[in-house]
């Protein structure tokens, strides 16, 4: 049977090069998979792109533009019904005006994020980004940003439901204009300085309705008495927090996780998190959704062990390291493996809900294969997880020899436990030594139907690796072996990579 909304319901489920051979069977099926061919367009000098002639064939059809605009070839008048526009800019002088009418020309749009790495932000464009009438998300990342411009900004916060902005320096200008910010529910602030630490809790206090925030300094001390009045003065509804690179001790922590009434969010990395703010986590166990805690060397083992077997309803769990000993129940006193006195006891893992999981699962060297199987098992009831990153806490960014302790993503070791991770798109293992085969990357392929990144080196000659990852190119699958330069960095981060995992991306539509 070929229907219309059969064909319509199935498209939403084909990629790229899928859709473009089902817009050439006949005339009906190009009808009703151009505008899903056609629905997310990249322009950039990276990316595969449509031919100009087709995209002002079809650019009615196009709802997400991800635009590097340095290009220059981009046909300006074809794309008026955009619900999301994502621009990077490197350029020091972008041209403005072209900017600024190309979001004029599209009064659908809903979600603007515009990264400008190089340049301060016109007041041309910002004029236009505050009189989008529908605009509900804005990020927006700069250098700096003028008190024109930031007064334009505060004007469009008054109907954003979420904003982010990422800024070295921004003007400051008085905040009596602006009593409350009535719509917005998640916020993102990290501004270097031109903002007090003070001013910035006074923008968060006039957002009533806020649900979410994310809070990031390098420098000064975290206004924790301020803060934590947040939760029954100014920001009831509060109830996911990321606090980030906050000189924020252990009691510190305690206190506000102590003061939120039900925490559903909590993230933040090189902080002082140690045994009284576990403690005080442990009260939100059952609410938990997301738990963000890199780079917090207080944050044992054991406690994200705990945190493993005692949060049933997270999706999102990142931490640094998690012994083999503690997933298998045993201590240091009683490792005894080699006598045969050692008895498993290994605790369920319940967050069986989960959807990424970032943590370096350690010492496995040495010791039997079947503590990994065992691991694997573990792994294997994770059947929702799309995301898997297993890299040693420092495997992106040193040169050093790759570690030899870790998961072995072998056949022979026991991948075949991980068959269950169908959903599975992206693994991480970078840092990690490996001595996969192609029996092993092929499995891969067949076993995760939906993989299509990679980060790790596959094998430790370099020779065998360049050799194996050719097999991954019949899906394609992306391979990264190693930390991006700075400049891939920011364009992977911003421009192709960033997709809201937060459940608050519901509240924005």
């Amino acid at each position: 049977m070929d229907l219309p909304e059969i064909r319509r319901y199935l498209a939403r489920f084909l990629n790229t090069s899928q859709l473009g051979a089902a817009v050439a069977v006949c005339k009906s099926w190009h009808s009703t998979f151009i505008p899903f061919l056609y629905s997310e367009i990249r322009w950039s000098n990276r990316d595969k792109r449509p031919e100009q002639e087709a995209l002002v064939s079809y650019g009615e059809h196009v709802r997400t533009l991800r635009l590097v605009p340095e290009t220059g070839d981009f046909p300006l008048e074809t794309c008026t019904s955009l619900d999301r526009l994502v621009i990077m800019c490197h350029n020091r002088t972008p041209n403005w005006s072209w900017l600024a009418h190309l979001i004029r020309q599209n009064p659908q749009l809903r979600r603007l994020e515009a990264h400008f790495l190089s340049s301060r932000p016109r007041y041309e464009l910002m004029a236009a980004v505050s009189s989008c009438p529908r605009l509900r998300y804005l990020w927006l990342t700069c250098p700096t940003l003028s008190k024109q411009c930031a007064r334009l900004l505060f004007d469009t916060c008054v109907r954003l439901e979420r904003l982010s902005i990422f800024a070295h320096d921004v003007d400051l200008i008085p905040l009596d204009r602006w009593l409350e910010f009535p719509q917005l529910r998640r916020l993102e602030i990290h501004i270097n300085s031109g903002f007090p630490f003070l001013y910035q809790l006074e923008l968060i206090k006039r957002c009533p309705r806020l649900r979410s925030i994310d809070w990031i300094c390098y420098e000064g001390l975290f206004p924790t008495a301020a803060f934590c009045q947040l939760f029954t003065k100014s920001c009831p509804l509060l109830q996911k927090i990321g606090l980030e690179h906050w000189s924020l001790l252990d009691h510190d922590i305690a206190k506000v996780l102590d003061s939120c009434p039900r925490m559903l969010r909590f993230a933040g990395s090189d902080l002082g998190f140690d045994h009284r703010a576990f403690q005080a986590l442990v009260r939100h166990f059952a609410y938990l959704t997301i738990v963000d805690v890199n780079q917090c060397p207080g944050l044992t083992s054991a406690m994200c062990q705990t945190i493993l077997v005692s949060c049933t309803e997270l999706r999102i769990f990142s931490a640094d390291t998690l012994h083999a000993r503690d997933i298998l129940g045993l201590t240091v006193e009683g490792d005894k493996i080699n006598e045969g006195e050692l008895v498993h006891e290994p605790q369920a893992w319940v967050c069986t809900k989960l959807q990424q999981l970032t943590l370096y699962i350690c010492g496995l060297e040495g010791k039997p294969a079947d503590w990994q199987r065992l691991i694997l098992r573990q792994l294997a009831k994770l059947t929702r997880l799309t995301f898997l990153s297993i890299v040693p806490e420092d495997g992106n960014w040193n040169g050093t020899e790759d570690s030899r302790d870790g998961l072995d993503l072998r056949i022979e070791a026991g991948l075949g436990i991980l068959s269950s991770l169908k959903l599975l798109d992206s693994i991480e293992f970078t840092g990690l030594w490996q001595q996969m085969e192609e029996q092993d990357l092929r499995w891969m392929l067949d076993a995760w139907p939906r993989l299509r990144d990679v980060g790790g080196k596959v094998h430790h000659s370099e020779e065998r690796r360049l050799e194996l990852e050719k097999i991954f190119e019949e899906r394609p699958v992306v391979v990264k072996t190693k930390m991006d330069d700075s400049e891939d960095f920011y364009y992977n981060f911003y421009f192709n990579a960033h997709e809201s995992s937060d459940e608050d991306e519901e509240d924005c539509y």
